[in-house]
């Protein structure tokens, strides 16, 4: 009677409502699926059970929604995927083969200071061996997992087609690797190396000859005691899938063998994506000793490649935990009402043992489901879900294998243009000359010794927080009830039968394991380790700019403060002593070296940030230490068997309880956060080997130019066409970064831009705009580069750069990139703004109220203080390019380092902001922090008259010519109103003179003002 109802309410909302989803998935007989059958008209031949019929209603909706919908679409993902990694391999090969073809013009000087340079030292070698890799076409999908968690089967329904019997992989020994042949073959690898051939049927279908595989890919014993002979098993066969070095790679049930973990590492770093799948029929999955001994190995192999010493300048090679995507498979035999709990349990552990990760890398799926869904070409939505999740994760997958090859050329460039530069600009007569390479030498050792000094303040932080934690985790561990938890049995826990050694294995590994659970429970509540890993990264960032200073005053500042022994190195306050950078670029054609920012180079500090990424994406707190340290913490053996479960209970808990206490004890305790320190110790070795380099490589260089007597004719024939080549490809090689090997924070596709630009210039545009995610709408504004040149992709990647390391109250907020969809480069993603500065103007008829004009004048002081004391200038400073956020704060938009500009093409057309350039500037000197001054004061000029400089009514045929006689700054029109301020115009002529700095003109103007704002 109840079903007779309910199948009435559902015709009848049928008859009046559109099919959905929510309708179907309410069926609960197939007495109440048959009206809707009979509604739309559909086949029953093949429907003959409610699960056949949702399917086949599901179809049909899908067929009216979504006709495009395809069973093809995991093939096509994956293949586009894969052809547009070639093509970008091919390219940038193509920027190695022509950089080992003008290897020979170089000058001899600069090939012999790059061979003694660590960084550089092995240059041929790693040209050669780039371009080996980049035209290798192996394209592996690596498949992990959980034994019995289904990785077969998620193969099959990714490619479409039953590739293999599910039985045949199932909890195998070995590494499978899935080929292309022509012929259906198998060749069978030992550890040393030897091949064996497994004979197969030819016929496509003879799926059972798979078997004859068994011996070979299944160890009969216990997997974690001995060890299995065969390491790899290639399995060739005849699928379109797999051409064009397309490769499946099934992995043995991680976390069983080392050895085989290992293995499953070095297919990592080469994965084209890297699928690990979770057995949730198992209370909800995740083995938690498992994943945590490949994060384990993951993070300790990582180390490795990231070791500088190791790498000796070479590529660096490491898997990034972020590009993994975890499949909770059997998802349809979790309870209904558990599939939240065991969801949220779910994402917490994976957090837990795989750093960094997020919800969108983890997806619920049913194989055997989305099986039978395809089977009626239905694409059922987790399955959906989760080739989205694979069309998003493989290109930041590729991506990052392009990064690799990429910072490597772009660094041995830019370190070529660097010596060239050197090289150029320090011919100079003997004496003068002489003079200062002495004076590099002696900046060379007080760099050397105040980069000492910081790296033995960042070695007692690391060691103040090593004694606070082993302090907090010893007085965990005397807790009473932690203790009990750790040691606690009951008679079901016994094995049946087991001996004495047995049950102290036991003992040994599960206590250590709940130990090491209890300490993450604990830390997931105190977050002790994972603030103290980001109080370290914080410091190390505070200690990478300050190093950076360091060595570049050795070869830029005339007076820098040198730390002593009562420095604090970390002091927040401190004075960054950003401002003499720009007297030295007026000054560059006396100076040793133009500094790498100037010229939009990579930091020196390019080898030590590799290991500061391996900080942030490690645990905060390592899983295998506390394992590996089983072998220090055994109980005494006994020899007799005790079948008697009470006494092997009695016998369990006393080895439990003696294992606890080993742990427990002091060195046990010391060692384990020792250890959880580790890579905060390597990071800090990392830099202090690498001072040691560059101020090498800089001593290096100062003794080879004292050596070279040539003039500044000879310097220049030798140099020769090859630094404007060099060039070129630098300036292309960025420009193909930009566009296709950088990762991006956003997709293109989640920004909605608007048509017309708050603000523009000949460069940029700013546009207001929405950033649609997951989780809100936000309104905010786009920077937009105009055009493809090199030249403003490298103004993007520097502002980038920039603006990522800005945190203050009156310089713009950025929030991510994306890639812009009409030229490829990335579009800077900033806070919301109302409006420029010169709209407010505009739109008001009237003065402002000079306290107003005198306030946006002190915010724009404010900001250029902040960007001066970095060594940072504006650039182009003028009333369009400061705005008013969202939060009221008046805010300056560009940061950049001091660089040359290039002259407009038509200088008959001149861009508006042009005028607010000083003369000097469009002469061709560098636009420094002088620079920024001079604008200041025009803009100072426009807001006493309110008017623009920039009109036609102001003035008239204007040229490039004039504008570099300084027409502008002659030709001022008197002030028509009383200033906003009583030294208002003096200070306006500072600025026009460029006779004094931001902090002189700020203090002045603050001191007879209308405001009382705090300096």
């Amino acid at each position: 009677m109840y079903n007779c109802m309910v199948v009435n309410v559902l015709c009848s909302m049928a008859a009046s409502e559109e099919l959905t989803e929510e309708i179907i998935d309410n069926l609960k007989d197939f007495g109440m699926a048959y009206p809707l059958l009979e509604k739309y008209k559909i086949p029953m031949d093949d429907v003959k059970d409610l699960f056949t019929a949702k399917l086949v209603l599901k179809r049909h909706l899908q067929s009216i929604k979504n006709p495009g919908k395809s069973t093809k679409n995991a093939r096509e993902i994956v293949g586009r995927l894969k052809d547009d990694y070639e093509k970008n391999k091919k390219i940038l090969q193509k920027f190695y083969q022509d950089t080992k073809s003008h290897l020979p013009d170089v000058d001899q000087s600069i090939l012999s200071q790059l061979e003694r340079d660590n960084a550089t030292s092995q240059f041929r070698q790693m040209i050669e061996e780039a371009m080996e890799m980049l035209q290798d076409s192996k394209c592996p999908i690596l498949v992990a997992g959980e034994t019995s968690s289904g990785k077969s089967s998620l193969l099959n329904l990714i490619l479409g087609e039953e590739l293999l019997p599910t039985s045949t992989l199932s909890t195998t020994s070995v590494i499978c690797e899935i080929r292309y042949g022509q012929k259906r073959k198998v060749k069978v690898f030992t550890w040393e190396g030897e091949m064996i051939e497994v004979p197969l049927s030819d016929a496509d279908d003879d799926k059972s000859s798979l078997q004859k595989l068994s011996e070979y890919v299944h160890q009969k014993g216990k997997r974690d005691e001995e060890d299995f002979p065969y390491k790899k098993a290639e399995i060739y066969l005849p699928v379109d899938f797999l051409k064009d070095g397309i490769t499946i790679v099934d992995s043995p049930g991680v976390g069983e063998s080392e050895k085989m973990d290992e293995v499953v590492y070095d297919y990592l770093q080469e994965a084209f994506a890297f699928i690990y799948v979770i057995n949730s029929s198992n209370a909800g999955g995740i083995q938690k000793d498992r994943l945590g001994k490949l994060m384990a190995v993951v993070t300790s192999k990582n180390q490795q490649h990231l070791n500088a010493k190791d790498q000796k300048g070479g590529a660096i090679r490491a898997f990034s935990p972020s590009a993994a995507i975890f499949v909770c498979n059997k998802w349809d035999q979790v309870p209904p009402q558990e599939k939240e709990a065991v969801q949220r349990e779910q994402l917490r552990v994976l957090k837990r043992y795989w750093p960094g990760c997020t919800e969108d890398q983890v997806f619920q799926l049913s194989t055997l489901t989305a099986a039978k869904a395809l089977h009626h070409d239905v694409m059922m939505d987790d399955f959906c879900l989760l080739l989205g999740g694979i069309e998003q994760f493989i290109p930041a997958t590729l991506q990052r294998k392009l990064q690799v090859h990429y910072c490597w050329l772009e660094q041995f460039l830019s370190s070529i243009l660097y010596k060239a530069r050197a090289l150029e600009v320090n011919v100079a007569d003997g004496q003068y000359k002489e003079k200062q390479l002495l004076e590099r030498e002696k900046r060379l050792s007080l760099a050397k010794s105040a980069g000492s000094k910081i790296i033995l303040a960042m070695k007692n932080k690391v060691e103040k927080r090593t004694e606070q934690g082993i302090q907090e985790v010893r007085k965990l561990l005397e807790d009473p009830k932690i203790k009990e938890k750790a040691t606690s049995w009951s008679l079901a826990d016994v094995p049946m039968g087991a001996s004495l050694y047995e049950l102290d294995r036991m003992a040994q590994h599960e206590v250590l394991l709940r130990v090491q659970n209890l300490i993450m429970d604990w830390e997931e509540e105190t977050g002790f380790f994972r603030d103290t890993k980001s109080v370290l990264e914080g410091l190390f960032h505070q200690a990478l700019v300050k190093l950076e200073k360091v060595i570049e005053s050795a070869d830029q500042y005339h007076d820098y403060d040198w730390p002593d022994e009562n420095t604090e190195v970390f002091d927040k306050q401190s004075n960054d002593n950003g401002a003499m950078a720009a007297e030295v670029m007026r000054q560059r054609n006396v100076g040793m070296f133009i500094a790498q920012k100037a010229i939009g180079m990579m930091s020196s500090f390019w080898v030590p940030l590799g290991f500061l990424r391996a900080l942030l994406q490690a645990p905060a707190l390592r899983f295998v230490d506390i394992i590996s340290m089983k072998e220090n913490v055994k109980v005494q053996r006994k020899h007799t068997d005790q079948k008697d479960p009470r006494s092997q209970l009695a016998h369990l808990q006393s080895g439990s309880k003696k294992v606890f206490e080993k742990f427990k004890d002091s060195n046990q305790v010391r060692k384990f956060v020792t250890t959880q320190m580790k890579q905060a110790k390597r990071v800090i070795e990392s830099y202090e080997g690498t001072i040691d380099d560059i101020i090498e490589s800089n001593r290096q260089m100062v003794l080879q130019l004292r050596q070279d007597d040539r003039t500044s004719d000879e310097v220049q024939r030798a140099l020769g066409q090859f630094k404007a080549t060099i060039s070129h490809i630098y300036e292309d090689l960025c420009m193909f970064g930009a566009q296709h090997v950088r990762t991006f924070d956003y997709d293109a596709a989640q920004i909605s831009v608007e048509e017309q630009p708050i603000v523009s210039s000949s460069f940029s545009n700013i546009y207001k705009a929405k950033l649609n995610t997951r989780k809100a709408n936000d309104k905010v504004t786009v920077k937009s580069y105009i055009g493809t040149s090199e030249q403003n992709a490298n103004y993007m990647v520097s502002e980038e750069k920039c603006l990522r390391g800005l945190r203050q109250r009156n310089i713009i907020q950025l929030m991510g990139t994306a890639r812009a969809k009409q030229n490829g480069i990335p579009m800077l993603i900033l806070e919301d703004m109302r409006q420029s500065i010169r709209m407010r103007f505009t739109s008001c008829k009237a003065h402002l109220p000079k306290p107003v004009v005198q306030g946006y004048l002190i915010d724009i002081g404010e900001g250029l203080k902040y960007l001066h004391k970095k060594a940072l200038v504006h650039l182009i400073l003028s009333l369009d390019t400061v705005v008013e956020a969202a939060d009221g704060k008046i805010k300056l938009t560009n940061a950049c380092t001091p660089r040359c500009l290039m002259e407009p093409e038509d200088a008959d057309d001149l861009p508006k902001e042009y005028m607010y350039l000083s003369p000097k500037v469009l002469q061709g000197a560098v636009y420094d922090q002088a620079a920024d001054m001079y604008s200041l004061g025009l803009i100072m000029w426009e807001m006493w008259n309110h008017k623009s400089i920039s009109l036609p009514s102001t003035y008239t045929s204007i040229t490039l010519d004039l504008l570099k006689a300084g027409v502008v700054k002659q030709n001022l029109p008197p002030p028509s109103v009383s200033a906003p301020a009583e030294n208002w115009e003096h200070l306006m002529n500072v600025c026009l003179d460029s006779s004094g700095d931001i902090e002189y003109w700020l203090r002045e103007l603050k001191k007879h003002g209308h405001l009382e704002t705090e300096v």
